[in-house]
């Protein structure tokens, strides 16, 4: 379905299911030795990375509970691997009917949406008791609820969810992204196919973001001026983005004065082979986007340019990454909690990111290599 009316399929009728079911839903105390808990997230890479700290620390605090994700194909590899996960459920068109027979199976969800009504209606459907954040019309579907707090990273509004069940987590870095022997084995052919020698410092770049923010790309000249000052003999380029990047990223790559160190890996790899592709980085620098997040994990040295959003909020989460940002009287113009991605209003488009050099990226990259 196209993703402009699954938005307003969501808010419009699934604020009506919500106002009805919430009806029949009163507040009320959660165990908090639950046997199973059912962690919900629909949506987004990068937020879905930034979840798994907190679930992390409810594994720690609960280790016979049982911990089951609900996610979609698209980002179900974020949860695969980890030690702290018992199971996935994938939610696709094709499995509503097997998921529909476990009805109020788990003793608790936690919602991770931050602004879905589709999720709060799965979560009190599957669940005797359901965790959310206090804004929206879904709302009234929580036993219990957190507010969103937007003036600090979302790695720590997630971990907030987890305090209604007495997990107090205080993550000072993210959790490393699993990947199999194979994947590795597939980047490491891929790297050779491309010409890249051991000795090569890898340096990933991101410029391209997600289908739905499209505004948050940093001018495709400013990479390529980024580009040139990176690329040496000892320093190769690898370029990140999805299948539908591929044709822009090649155009990128060819107004790089030595784009023979230029590597173009748009929809080459799986999502698990990224990680493994990303891990290799010794620096990546993105867009506010997705593999940002997945290159913090990794523990690769990560710079995020960053307009439309507040890096307060989505910044590289951990030691030594950088964020930088531009802000001006419309910042921020887009609020993901409160389902909010207004087109740019400013009277230069995209000045926000406009403002940001191709100078105070290399002075990150100096910043960064230096630590």
């Amino acid at each position: 379905m196209n993703l402009k009316i699954s938005r307003t399929a969501d808010k419009w009728i699934g604020r009506l299911f919500c106002k009805i079911i919430g009806c029949f839903i009163k507040n009320s105390d959660v165990n908090l030795e639950p046997t199973s808990i059912l962690i919900i997230k629909l949506w987004a890479v990068g937020e879905s990375v930034l979840t798994l700290p907190m679930i992390e620390a409810v594994k720690k605090k609960y280790p016979n509970t049982k911990i089951t994700i609900l996610a979609r194909n698209r980002n179900k590899a974020v949860y695969e691997g980890q030690p702290f996960i018992d199971d996935i459920i994938v939610l696709e068109l094709n499995n509503i009917f097997s998921i529909t027979k476990r009805f109020k199976q788990f003793d608790l969800a936690i919602d991770c949406e931050p602004y879905l009504n589709i999720s709060a209606i799965i979560g009190t459907f599957l669940a005797k008791k359901t965790i959310g954040f206090s804004h929206g019309s879904r709302a009234a579907l929580y036993t219990a609820k957190i507010h969103y707090n937007d003036q600090q990273h979302v790695v720590k509004t997630y971990c907030d969810l987890a305090t209604i069940i007495n997990v107090h987590a205080q993550p000072t870095k993210l959790v490393p992204l699993m990947y199999s022997k194979t994947d590795e084995e597939t980047i490491n052919n891929m790297i050779k196919i491309q010409g890249i020698k051991t000795q090569h410092t890898l340096i990933g770049i991101c410029p391209t973001t997600a289908e739905t923010s499209k505004d948050r790309k940093w001018p495709i000249e400013n990479y390529v001026r980024v580009i040139d000052q990176l690329t040496t003999k000892n320093n190769n380029v690898i370029l990140i983005g999805t299948k539908n990047d591929e044709e822009e990223l090649e155009q990128l790559r060819n107004m790089c004065h030595q784009k023979n160190a230029v590597h173009n890996f748009a929809g080459k790899t799986t999502l698990k082979q990224l990680f493994a592709l990303i891990k290799k980085c010794t620096l990546f620098i993105s867009n506010d986007t997705g593999p940002m997040h997945i290159a913090a994990a990794q523990g690769v040295k990560t710079i995020g340019i960053f307009g439309p959003n507040l890096p307060i909020r989505f910044g590289p989460y951990g030691k030594g990454n950088i964020s930088l940002y531009e802000k001006q009287y419309c910042s921020p113009c887009i609020n993901v909690h409160k389902g909010e991605f207004p087109a740019c209003f400013n009277q230069i488009k995209g000045k926000c990111l406009k403002e940001i050099p191709p100078q105070k990226v290399m002075e990150a990259v100096k910043k960064c290599m230096q630590e």
